[in-house]
């Protein structure tokens, strides 16, 4: 009798003495499921996102000072372009108003320079007699050399009228828009025959192309406010 109970006795007890074990060795090596590792020593690295993009730090709006119609276009977008090259052509379109005026100024100076001429050569002449002052010549003169740079003015201005093109003090006017800057051309945004609105200190003007360094570029975007407590000036970024 007694042996009959010993012995399932026994067998219960050593069944659960390895059940036992075996649960204890499998809790030293996971814990629900969760792996245990090794402390090491290590970098905690904290990231902040921004949102945003490359561009240029400066871009520069290309216009024209001159009026008209854009005869032709020399440059598309993505051309490098160096300081003085030529961008767009643009042909003058004067209203018949202001073409009419500018002719009108011509002549009008014109016959003013004439008599001032003859004064001047009257005064000349009284003044080689000794019949006026050196201070009266000296007036009429005046008046002659200031008629005279009036003509050259309004005929200037009625050949870029004209032509869209004229000479000024040895230098050549035309209307030719180059490059103010080395660099790249980001947007054309006229076309042939499109109208220019000259740049002028009560308009704005119309903008032909946007220029910029491509050498000089700097990132725009917005990081969450969260992050902007972490961020300092001269932190590395990817």
């Amino acid at each position: 009798m007694f042996k009959k109970i010993f012995i399932p006795l026994l067998i219960i007890i050593v069944i659960a003495a390895v059940i036992f074990l075996k649960a204890k060795n499998s809790s030293n090596g996971k814990d629900n499921g969760i792996e245990m590792i090794k402390v090491q020593r290590g970098d905690i690295v904290e990231n902040a996102l921004a949102i945003g993009r490359i561009e240029p730090k400066k871009e520069i709006a290309v216009k024209s000072k001159m009026s008209g119609i854009v005869r032709t276009v020399f440059v598309e977008v993505g051309d490098n372009v160096k300081i003085g090259e030529p961008l767009v052509e643009i042909k003058p379109d004067p209203t018949p108003l202001e073409f009419a005026e500018a002719k009108r100024n011509v002549e009008m100076a014109i016959v003013t320079l004439e008599r001032a001429e003859n004064e001047y050569k009257r005064m000349k002449k009284l003044l080689n007699d000794n019949l006026v002052s050196q201070q009266e010549f000296g007036v009429a003169e005046n008046e002659y050399k200031q008629l005279q740079l009036r003509v050259t003015i309004a005929q200037e201005r009625l050949a870029l009228i004209e032509e869209g093109k004229t000479k000024i003090a040895d230098r050549q006017v035309d209307t030719v828009i180059k490059s103010p800057v080395e660099g790249m051309v980001l947007e054309r945004r006229v076309n042939e025959g499109d109208p220019v609105v000259p740049l002028t200190s009560y308009q704005a003007g119309t903008e032909l192309f946007l220029l910029a360094n491509m050498e000089n570029l700097i990132f725009k975007g917005t990081v969450d406010e969260i992050d902007v407590g972490k961020l300092e000036v001269g932190m590395m970024a990817e």
